[in-house]
């Protein structure tokens, strides 16, 4: 099945407050740090070739609901 996220608002009635998300899975947020850490720099190299807005990063917890 496809499934995306689409932002339809943000407080009390706000527009979204992202045009993008995109959703990294990771064991432990070390792994993360360490997967940044080593290629950081480059990901964040490519922004600008795609918009000239700057990134948010969130780090969440997927737990079964």
């Amino acid at each position: 099945m496809d499934r995306r996220d689409i932002g339809v608002g943000g407080r009390a009635g706000a527009p979204p407050p992202f045009v993008a998300a995109a959703h990294l899975y990771f064991n432990a947020a070390t792994d993360f740090l360490q997967g940044t850490g080593a290629h950081g720099s480059e990901l964040r190299g490519d922004i600008p070739n795609y918009t000239d807005i700057s990134p948010q990063v969130q780090i969440s917890e997927n737990v079964a609901g």
